[in-house]
């Protein structure tokens, strides 16, 4: 599976807000395709390991934030620990981030908007930014 995310300015962490890190939709959430997560516990969390283009490994934490069923106000799940690969990368909002999972192990890189091809074929939208392809 293949899904992909256009990058904006909160994501790159460039607009100050206190949410760090990538959102990610419930639709997503489900797929396991960074990690499953047990909803029935507070705020559960795992590393997962991806693997850039040159073959450096990168650790990023996958959380699904939903203290709202334990007394708490948020529902949302989020990559966070992904600075550092943004900056070497050298993302830039509208950028896309490719995550793939293949054979097992999880895949990342950065299409820069300029090289970007929006011609994919989409196959299951999860909202404005999300894509899955290759299901």
């Amino acid at each position: 599976m293949t899904i992909t995310k256009i990058l904006t300015e909160n994501d790159l962490g460039r607009t100050g807000a206190h949410q760090a890190g990538i959102h990610v939709p419930k639709k997503i959430l489900k797929t396991g395709i960074f990690a499953q997560l047990p909803i029935n516990k507070k705020n559960p969390r795992a590393q997962i390991s991806a693997q850039d283009e040159q073959g450096r490994k990168w650790m990023f934490t996958f959380i699904y934030y939903n203290n709202k069923f334990f007394g708490g106000t948020r529902n949302e799940a989020r990559i966070t620990g992904i600075t550092s690969f943004f900056k070497n990368e050298i993302a830039t909002p509208g950028d896309l981030i490719i995550f793939q999972r293949k054979n097992g192990k999880l895949n990342v890189k950065i299409q820069h908007h300029k090289q970007a091809s929006r011609s994919e074929t989409v196959t299951l939208a999860f909202n404005s930014s999300w894509r899955a392809i290759n299901i």
